[in-house]
């Protein structure tokens, strides 16, 4: 304020008009949120890498509300339309001023068309219940509170209208570990989460017979190996190839007992191609807590770690993958 320097003449007429558009632009959406009595809930999907995604199914679906039971006011000619594909409970009543039940069933129907829903189901179901006489309500059950988009190019996402409460936030993208996330919406609030994807795990299952012979080390063929590479194709997220494989080999000091289990490795590929075994479950006896069998766990580690990838790539960058692999060994041919 003690500065001799600094300019005091008023704003332009364009100045004022900028700022006050700017405020607008600010104001007017949470104020229709507040009024409207919803939230909303936004936020960005990146990848461990820091990059945006798009295209991912981002879903947010209600927390302990099986259905959500909506009431249907003739009157004022309205209804709120929580969702599309999950639970959506319409209960329409009569009003005072007679509205019949043929007007309501239609006025339903409408409804569940602007959702893009399946209305058939919807008539039929209205057609048992006036066929019964029910001409002062209609509880229809169409599907479960559920809103549902996708990310854009810079991998945000944004829904609105969403009722104070706590929902499940789900985000799915092909290539990537699946998101399950708690979010507790406020009226007139935005609740803002941004999501970090990370690499997927896969899953391999070999079932190894008592009579089957030794196997060998196998190398992938080298023309099979490029028509992988091919249908991969050049992508920011490549996921890894099997370069040399082992199934394991039935132990052959238990052939004559007839042994049989499942282990279940959990393991990760690791960026430098190599098989990493993290965890071995096995049945265990429940009295002495020692594995069954632990030589069907040895076969089945002594083999995988003699498998051999091109690593998973992100962005070109080779990195971990998590990998799950049960091995059946049994008696039968």
């Amino acid at each position: 304020m003690m500065n001799p320097t600094l300019g005091r003449q008023p704003f332009l007429r364009r100045s004022r008009l900028a700022v006050l558009a700017a405020g607008v632009a600010v104001t007017i959406p949470m104020a229709l949120l507040a009024q409207s009595g919803s939230g909303a809930v936004r936020g960005t999907v990146r990848d461990s890498a820091g990059h945006p995604w798009a295209g991912a199914q981002v879903t947010v679906s209600p927390v302990g509300q099986p259905d959500a039971e909506l009431q249907w006011k003739s009157v004022q000619d309205q209804a709120e339309v929580l969702g599309e594909e999950h639970a959506i409970v319409f209960l329409a009543r009569r009003s005072a001023e007679g509205t019949n039940a043929e007007e309501m069933d239609e006025r339903i129907l409408r409804v569940v068309e602007a959702q893009d829903g399946e209305t058939e189901p919807i008539r039929r179901e209205l057609h048992v219940l006036s066929e019964a006489g029910d001409g002062q309500a209609r509880r229809i059950k169409v599907s479960r509170a559920r809103w549902s988009t996708r990310t854009d190019d810079v991998g945000g996402f944004e829904i609105l209208d969403v009722p104070p409460g706590d929902y499940r936030l789900e985000v799915r993208l092909p290539g990537f570990a699946s998101v399950d996330e708690t979010v507790t919406v406020e009226a007139g609030q935005a609740t803002t989460r941004d999501i970090a994807l990370e690499v997927g795990s896969l899953e391999e299952t070999y079932t190894v017979a008592a009579n089957a012979p030794s196997p060998v080390p196998t190398a992938t063929d080298p023309a099979a190996l490029e028509e992988r590479r091919q249908r991969i194709g050049d992508g920011p997220l490549q996921p890894p190839i099997k370069l040399r494989d082992l199934t394991p080999a039935y132990p052959a000091a238990l052939r004559a007992s007839g042994a049989q289990g499942t282990v279940i490795l959990e393991a990760v590929v690791a960026a430098d191609g190599t098989f990493q075994v993290l965890n071995v479950l096995t049945p265990v006896d429940p009295d002495l807590l020692t594995p069954v069998q632990p030589e069907l766990a040895r076969a089945a580690v002594d083999a995988t770690r003699q498998w051999q990838f091109e690593p998973t790539r992100l962005h070109g960058v080779p990195v971990d993958t998590r990998m799950k692999v049960t091995v059946n060994f049994t008696d039968e041919s």
